[in-house]
């Protein structure tokens, strides 16, 4: 609102060249932190119009820690000898010879999902790994002031925020994507009408939508292949995959979209415009007016659980994955 241009540059950093190592990681993890960005405001007509703009960029690229408790591939082939706690044959109630549960007594569903178990890599039956999550937004605003008499202001104002992440899941290798954008358009206008009497109009919108996906979704109905019944597809040809299971004590997997029932959107907005007029009388404030406001709300989405949810709680054997081989 000067006749002079100003502006401003800005930088904040952080890097793993000046922390310690995580703990719990194989080496120190990659720390990448940037926010930067500048603004710039000045004249477009001396004295009757101006302008101000500004962006920002934050830039995140932190590693993720990994340092999960898994099982080995001798406990998936049914050999939990190594474990001092005896597993029991829920048939029988006495305990597996050996500790080892015998590879006809192996539900089929079971073993078509041994492969999404993680493995140890590090001592102590822990997986540890660190993988990279780029996380970058975007942030742009500006406004536009004119003066159109001495009695007479408008203004208009523009934000806009875009925001897409990768999200890891239960394993590196594993990741999905969520982006986030929020526009959004404001304007008022004042007329000083006497001393006395103030006329106020405003407006505006805003709207903000999230999508979320997971490659490894939509693709094909795992637990239809894996024997599983009452997991239907059609019709919801976009949420077929692996089912999200649980096991107790260990690290076990899913494949969320990275929000509620992925892949999936939610988007919404919300518009406004209000009118008002002040008049002072006296020692009194009279004011009078009106508003208009409108909110919607969209989604398109699965269920909770559109490819199952599966839990195992040491309830039947004693060990949680050992109830998960016997199904």
């Amino acid at each position: 609102g000067t006749n002079e241009f100003h502006g401003t540059l800005f930088e904040f950093n952080q890097n793993d060249l000046f922390s310690a190592r995580n703990a719990f990681a194989l080496k120190k993890n990659r720390i990448r932190y940037n926010q930067f960005g500048g603004t710039l405001g000045g004249p477009i007509v001396r004295n009757k119009t101006f302008f101000f703009g500004s962006y920002q960029q934050t830039v995140i690229g932190n590693d993720v820690v990994f340092n999960q408790y898994v099982v080995t591939p001798e406990m998936k082939a049914g050999d939990f000898s190594a474990l001092s706690t005896p597993i029991i044959n829920p048939y029988t109630h006495t305990p597996f010879s050996g500790n080892i549960i015998p590879q006809s007594m192996i539900n089929n569903a079971s073993k078509y999902f041994l492969d999404y178990f993680t493995t140890p890599n590090s001592p102590g039956q822990y997986f540890k790994a660190l993988a990279k999550a780029p996380n970058i937004t975007h942030e742009y605003v500006g406004r536009i002031d004119h003066q159109i008499t001495p009695a007479q202001h408008i203004f208009a104002r523009f934000a806009y925020i875009r925001e897409p992440i990768t999200v890891i899941g239960y394993r590196p290798s594993v990741q999905s994507s969520n982006t986030t954008t929020e526009p959004s358009l404001g304007g008022s206008y004042t007329w000083t009408i006497s001393p006395k009497t103030l006329l106020t109009l405003t407006g505006g919108f805003m709207r903000d939508a999230f999508t979320y996906n997971n490659p490894a979704l939509g693709k094909q109905n795992d637990s239809e292949l894996a024997g599983i019944q009452g997991i239907p597809s059609a019709g919801r040809e976009a949420w077929i995959g692996p089912p999200a299971v649980g096991v107790s004590g260990y690290q076990a997997f899913s494949f969320g979209g990275g929000g509620y029932g992925g892949p999936g959107s939610q988007s919404g907005g919300m518009y406004n415009g209000k009118a008002a007029i002040s008049q002072v009388s006296g020692s009194h404030l009279l004011e009078a007016g009106g508003e208009y406001l409108n909110r919607t709300a969209y989604g398109n989405h699965g269920s909770a659980a559109p490819n199952g949810s599966f839990g195992f709680y040491n309830l039947y054997t004693g060990n949680g994955f050992a109830d998960y081989l016997l199904g």
